[in-house]
């Protein structure tokens, strides 16, 4: 635990001066924060899977508790439950707007309820997991099914892990308000900062991502259902090339950080 401590801590030390600039913003590095918190990634798909089996089970509940919250706080999948002829007589500027500001305030709130120590951050993602298995059992029930399903499976992908990034980027904020409180040091604070943003930021990109793909392509009448399914199966390939980068990204930084303390090593030695 006390190496790793360390490692993450020289990591950091070494983006300082890749950047040439000692502030927050020239210290963000989405490749490196993806990485080091998988683990708080991992959490936050267990509290969104938990709550996607919470409301298929309680479908009828959840959905009454659904309709009465505010949409803005929800998950952009809650816009299924409109009809469709309701998008249609939209224009594609305003629909792309309205989703994307939904998806957007949506990742604000689960990042920023992290200063709860992680708790918001835990109970939006159950939500949002609860709002996705009612939507589920809808598009199921829903005549075609198919036609629906594959909609939805054009942008589901990227949004849904744009959700579950912003969830762990207010776990890993919770997180390092916990260390610094317990260790007194403003160090953790500082640093969970930095990986916090990092995540959010790439959340937000990628929740502007699949509100674009979700106006364009799932709700087009003109895109065939099959292109619909191939546009997320590349979007679930793509993101596992990021991720497969992220790891090699982080290797990079590891060699680079061990390199500068053998070099300090040999300068003492001398």
């Amino acid at each position: 635990m006390v190496r790793g401590l360390v490692d993450i801590k020289g990591l950091h030390t070494t983006l300082e001066r890749s950047s040439g600039e000692y502030n927050l913003l020239a210290q963000l590095d989405f490749g490196c924060a993806l990485w080091i918190n998988r683990h708080f990634i991992a959490i936050a798909c267990v509290a969104f899977i938990g709550g996607a089996l919470m409301g298929i089970v309680n479908n009828g509940s959840f959905h009454h508790m659904v309709s009465e919250l505010n949409g803005d706080a929800m998950s952009a999948l809650t816009l299924l439950s409109k009809s469709e002829s309701s998008f249609k007589a939209l224009d594609e500027g305003i629909l792309f707007a309205r989703i994307a500001a939904q998806n957007v305030q949506a990742s604000i709130y689960t990042f920023m309820l992290g200063i709860s120590f992680g708790i918001g951050s835990l109970i939006m993602l159950i939500i949002n997991g609860a709002v996705v298995g009612c939507m589920l059992l809808m598009l199921l029930n829903s005549s075609p099914s198919y036609v629906a399903i594959a909609s939805v499976a054009a942008h589901a992908p990227v949004e849904l892990a744009g959700l579950l990034m912003c969830g762990a980027a207010g776990l890993r904020l919770g997180w390092g308000l916990v260390r610094a409180i317990t260790s007194s040091s403003i160090w953790h604070l500082h640093v969970a900062t930095i990986e916090a943003l990092s995540l959010a930021f790439a959340s937000v990109a990628m929740l502007l991502v699949s509100s674009a793909i979700e106006t364009f392509v799932s709700f087009s009448p003109n895109i065939a259902p099959a292109c619909k399914l191939a546009v997320g199966v590349v979007a679930i390939l793509m993101m596992l090339i990021c991720i497969y980068m992220s790891r090699l990204h982080w290797m990079h930084h590891r060699g680079k950080q061990h390199a500068t303390r053998c070099d300090g090593i040999e300068t003492s030695a001398n």
